[in-house]
């Protein structure tokens, strides 16, 4: 049975942009779960402080943290399925808003209790208010936690998902920084301890009210009457844990979220002994310092978590994880090893903030967006039972510190081992994410890589992703722009080549034969009847010459066996890089400048009964045509055309940087303006031009109409410098033998002043692949350029998305479009 929650997120997702009424209420919920964090701890560390001032020398007022801890866990153990009960059946946003009533409750209690003034009585019962505290947070977390996925959907849920421990944690930590110099600076004031708790505690229920109201604005979330309350629900903790444990991903994220609890609670209560280390443990100076140090590790959290949020904001990357772990026990070891009065102590917790931060969140999001819907509020609640769990492990490990005096700085470098330990069984359990991730960062750093209608992609099932080939990149910058994991296939004889077998399994990638096709038809197939995401290049090569090559037709078997959609797909910005064969090789010509940009446009799927060869390649042509007029260079231009034909012809093997070309329909046409554009290309519009060689290698190209290249004939210098004459004007086979030089022909639409195809010269090619690329067919106007829309139609060949000032459409009478990309106008019956 589907919820509507299920609907919704479903629904989320396929928007390119939140409604303003899930925006406000996505707000209002980090506002008051923030406020909610910081009033917990604001009274915890006051009590600390309290404890320390009224009571020291004493068992509770020397180790109030440690009890905290345990009180603040116990709640967790004992109602963790009672809480996920309510949120699973009741509206989370219900849920909400009785917490926040019940904070000011608890808040009034606090403060009857201040009014007995008893060092021992006094703490005795705020301890019992603290589990009446410890119990409204317990019931809460699950709820603000899972409404998340309601109002955010999973496409952004790895990003909300940073928004929540972010703020989270913000409020923890300005609590704890807030609780204990506030009540530093009124005993230095010259207040009793018992009259700044008292005043303090009222504070903090005003806030409380404050939150209350801010929950009465969240929209309303589904309720699942599905869910019924049975007696067995409140002992049946480990229910919980067994639904936690039985997809072992989830479990193995659980338990990593755990330790960084274990990590976060131990820090936290053993920067108390520090604070006591440097001054007395009653003194304002302890308070303030306490709270400075707690304060770091908080502005280190947030900035960790806002990082991860941003990383995480189109898919939860955890690769991130095992690097975050390894951050986390070098900067445990730089924390251990400085003294309490260091001022880089607070640098080092800020980084020790930071990479836990980086650790948590994607963990956290990837336990959400995989939970079933109908059971995350439970899954959330086991998530808080085993952290609570840890936190009673930190409590139990912190009081044997202080049983044996163990020095605050011992006691941070006895963590450094567990956390570098789990850090490297993370890693071997994650070396493609680790992989993916740094490739990623790395490719960020070289390429602004934009995905356009990502949302296109499926978000579950099987789909075969059929993407255009231009550089030895492509497969990675995909990877890139695809929010889901990708499988790529790639030819078993690259595959069991031994240097990059290694990598290619890392990669989980599908190798396939070349001279098996059956096998290779039926491996695919039953990778996407997996429900996987597999890419498969359908050009079978890296074009050589620019415009896309022959579409191989294997993908339609794949597509139909498996019953699955097939995607077409555009990467734009690529031709020219140092990865692709601009000039003939890789590698042979300057790297673009960093951050190039590069788009990936995904396109509609296509329905594997209606995915022919033919649809897929005119459903490229579209994207690459939206891609080109996207293109940034555009703005601004005021006359487009020439620019539009200036980058079309870059695009294609042409015309080198050594030639010379000699126009000879005049200054003023629009062949010369485009070709005028075109970067370390001389253009002469006379012969005596073209004589001035610059260099041993130096050749002619000579653009004209059929007349204007035939006197070429009788010029000496021809036969010299010529290196093919262009024909772009004449709609009528040209034939000039006399010119002793090709003549490649092209469509120049004259109304338009758009180049729309060309010939050109075929590329070079490795050994045994001479005849797989070609730019030159007999009888054609040569290949279609890219960046051009087409359609076949009954009457001809259409064309479209010439420049983004030309609405119009042209249509060539009679003509067709090859499977290679020759434009071929068939004569007239």
């Amino acid at each position: 049975m589907h919820s509507v929650e299920d609907t919704t997120a479903s629904t989320l997702d396929t928007l390119p942009d939140l409604p303003g009424r899930n925006k406000a209420s996505i707000a209002l919920v980090l506002a008051v779960q923030t406020l909610n964090s910081f009033n917990d701890n604001f009274v915890k560390m006051l009590f600390i402080s309290l404890a320390s001032a009224v009571a020291m020398g004493t068992k509770l007022g020397d180790e109030m943290q440690v009890y905290l801890g345990l009180v603040f866990s116990l709640p967790y153990i004992l109602f963790a399925p009672l809480a996920g009960f309510l949120s699973d059946r009741y509206s989370k946003r219900s849920v909400v808003i009785w917490m926040q009533v019940a904070q000011v409750l608890v808040f009034g209690t606090f403060a009857a209790v201040l009014t007995f003034k008893d060092p021992f009585w006094t703490l005795l019962l705020s301890l019992l208010a603290f589990f009446l505290l410890a119990t409204e947070a317990a019931l809460f977390s699950p709820a603000k936690m899972g409404i998340m996925k309601e109002l955010a959907g999973s496409r952004r849920l790895g990003m909300v998902s940073g928004w929540v421990q972010m703020t989270m944690m913000a409020g923890i930590l300005s609590g704890m920084w807030a609780g204990g110099t506030v009540f530093g600076r009124m005993l230095e004031n010259h207040s009793t301890a018992w009259q700044a708790a008292q005043a303090l505690v009222w504070v903090v229920a005003g806030a409380a009210l404050l939150q209350t109201v801010g929950a009465l604005g969240v929209q309303r979330t589904p309720v699942h009457p599905e869910v019924t309350f049975r007696r067995a629900m409140l002992w049946e903790h480990f229910d919980h844990m067994r639904l936690l444990f039985r997809d072992r991903p989830v479990r193995l994220a659980a338990i990593g979220i755990s330790f960084f609890w274990f990590i976060s609670n131990s820090m936290l209560t053993i920067l108390v002994t520090m604070a006591n280390e440097a001054f007395p443990a009653d003194s304002a100076s302890a308070s303030e310092l306490r709270s400075m140090m707690a304060a770091s590790l908080g502005v280190g959290i947030v900035l960790g978590s806002l990082f991860s949020s941003w990383i995480c904001k189109r898919r939860i990357e955890l690769g991130m994880v095992p690097l975050a772990g390894l951050g986390l026990a070098g900067s445990l070891l730089w924390t251990g090893l400085l003294p309490v009065t260091s001022h880089w102590l607070y640098a080092s917790l800020i980084l020790l903030g930071f990479t836990g931060g980086c650790f948590m969140n994607p963990l956290y999001a990837y336990v959400q967006d995989r939970a079933v819907p109908s059971e995350r509020a439970r899954i959330l609640s086991g998530v808080n039972l085993m952290d609570c769990l840890a936190g009673v492990v930190a409590m139990a490990v912190v009081w044997l510190y202080l049983q044996f005096h163990l020095r605050s700085s011992n006691q941070v470098l006895t963590l450094v081992l567990p956390c570098l330990g789990a850090s490297l069984f993370i890693l071997k359990l994650l070396p493609q994410q680790l992989v993916r991730f740094t490739l990623t960062g790395f490719l960020r750093s070289l390429y602004k890589v934009r995905a356009i209608t990502p949302e296109n992609l499926p978000r579950t099932g099987g789909v075969l992703l059929l993407p255009n080939h231009v550089s030895y990149m492509d497969a990675l910058l995909l990877s890139v722009a695809c929010e889901r994991p990708v499988r790529f296939v790639i030819w078993d004889t690259l595959y069991h080549v031994r240097w990059m077998n290694g990598f290619l399994r890392i990669f989980n990638t599908v190798p396939i034969s070349s001279t098996r096709a059956k096998d290779a038809i039926r491996t695919v197939s039953e990778a996407l009847k997996e429900g996987q995401v597999i890419c498969l290049f359908p050009e079978g090569q890296i074009t050589r010459c620019g415009p896309m090559n022959e579409l191989r037709k294997g993908f339609e078997l794949m597509a139909r066996q498996a019953k699955v959609p097939v995607m077409p797909v555009y990467l734009d910005g690529l031709w020219g890089s140092i990865f692709s064969f601009e000039g003939g090789d890789i590698l042979n010509h300057l790297p673009r400048p960093v951050r190039h940009p590069v788009s990936v446009h995904f396109g509609k799927p296509i329905a594997a009964a209606e995915a022919k060869s033919s649809l897929v390649r005119e459903a490229m042509h579209t994207l690459g045509s939206e891609a080109f007029l996207n293109r940034k260079q555009f703005h601004g231009v005021y006359h487009p055309e020439a620019l539009a034909n200036k980058m079309r012809i870059a695009h294609v093997e042409l015309i080198s940087a050594s030639d010379t070309l000699l126009v000879l329909s005049g200054e003023d046409s629009g062949i010369a303006r485009a070709v005028s554009m075109l970067p370390s290309v001389t253009v002469v519009h006379s012969k005596a031009g073209a004589v001035e060689s610059k260099s041993e290698d130096h050749k002619v190209i000579a653009i004209g109409n059929a007349t204007q290249l035939a006197e070429l004939a009788s010029w000496a210098e021809w036969k010299r410098l010529g290196k093919f004459a262009l024909c772009w004007q004449d709609e009528a086979p040209v034939s000039l033998p006399q010119l002793g030089t090709p003549v490649l022909r092209g469509w120049w639409h004259e109304s338009t002043g758009i180049l729309l195809s060309t010939e050109f010269p075929n590329p070079p090619m490795p050994k045994g692949d001479e005849d797989t690329q070609h730019g030159i067919r007999a009888g054609s106007l040569g290949r279609l350029l890219p960046g051009i829309a087409y359609h076949q139609e009954a009457t001809g060949l259409r064309l479209s998305g010439l420049t983004p000032g030309i609405e119009e459409s042209v249509l060539l009478e009679g003509g067709v479009l090859d499977d290679i990309g020759f434009v071929i106008q068939q004569p007239k019956a």
